[in-house]
């Protein structure tokens, strides 16, 4: 029914950076009815306004580090209508017998400027492997270890650090000086920088990155270095990276440099259909009269459809 789409979402302060890519990537405008279904995406900083909805509530962290914190949720006779969007199984938090979950990732946003040439005889050139090595350094914890590999290796590692979301480069800059320039990526992060995973592994880049948190999603992208067996006193942050296996991964990557490499698949929802409130709440469930108050019919004109697809990871 056309009155049980989503179409309003509010995007949580700390991915602010986010926010236009994944509206407009759904057709989704800001909040204007808190009656009418809503998606909520990054949780750390929307505690409020979570809890000021009456109507369903689709919540959507931004990885493991915003993880849904069940005690400041507020739950009433008028608001159980609550799910949840975990890609993976390990993320999922502990939860309410009530609130229902799904396994799924959707695009954070339209990635068509990273994709090569749809058809024809053309081949793109984006997908062609540069000699250098990308590093997206948000934090400054890996220095040293990105200092042994660089001097244990004949290929360039260049990075880009950022502090405010007003300093990301464009698309254009982006992809021209450091995508295209390299044959692989480093992450070092196990939560963190997955936009990026998904950038490059269009553009035929895999990661090596050490994560058991999205293997099931970005399986053939993630090129898992072998761990150090010694404690860590961040969860968050792999400060004892094994360098060495990190430099036999790149060792084994840069066999490819000068080749043309296919867009890796990836098992991300590109389909709307968890935009529409029966796909949580099939018709025979029964829900609160209340809770499932009509949208109005007067929708902004901002808000259009969108035709997308579903592209799952062949197994």
């Amino acid at each position: 029914m056309k009155n049980n789409q989503i179409r309003q979402c509010i995007v949580s302060s700390h991915i602010k950076f986010h926010k236009k890519g994944f509206m407009d990537r759904w057709g989704l405008i800001d909040r204007y009815d808190v009656y009418a279904p809503c998606v909520f995406f990054g949780i750390q900083d929307s505690y409020k306004a979570i809890n000021k909805h009456k109507g369903v509530r689709i919540l959507l962290s931004a990885g493991p580090g915003d993880n849904i914190d069940w005690s400041k949720i507020k739950f009433t006779k008028n608001l159980n209508l609550t799910c949840v969007i975990s890609p993976e199984d390990i993320m999922e938090p502990e939860h309410p017998m009530h609130v229902k979950v799904k396994h799924f990732l959707p695009e954070i946003k339209n990635f068509i400027d990273f994709k090569p040439f749809p058809s024809g005889p053309r081949v793109s050139p984006s997908n062609v492997l540069g000699n250098k090595i990308y590093f997206y350094q948000q934090i400054p914890e890996f220095k040293d270890d990105i200092d042994y590999i660089q001097k244990h290796i004949d290929w360039e590692i260049i990075t880009t650090q950022h502090t405010r979301g007003s300093d990301y480069y464009s698309v254009a800059k982006l992809k021209k000086d450091y995508y295209e320039k390299s044959f692989v990526h480093l992450n070092f992060r196990k939560d963190a920088a997955m936009t990026t995973v998904t950038e490059l592994g269009h553009m035929g880049r895999k990661t090596i990155m050490n994560t058991r948190l999205y293997n099931n999603t970005f399986g053939d992208e993630l090129i898992n270095y072998k761990t150090l067996k010694k404690p860590s006193f961040n969860w968050r942050y792999d400060s004892l990276v094994n360098c060495d296996d990190v430099i036999r991964l790149i060792k084994k990557e840069a066999k490819k440099i000068g080749t043309w490499q296919k867009p890796i698949e990836y098992n991300i929802l590109k389909t709307n259909e968890w935009l529409n409130v029966e796909y949580w709440f099939p018709p025979k469930a029964s829900l609160h009269e209340d809770n499932f108050r009509k949208i109005n019919t007067t929708i902004p004109s901002k808000v259009k459809d969108s035709n997308m697809y579903i592209h799952r990871r062949r197994k």
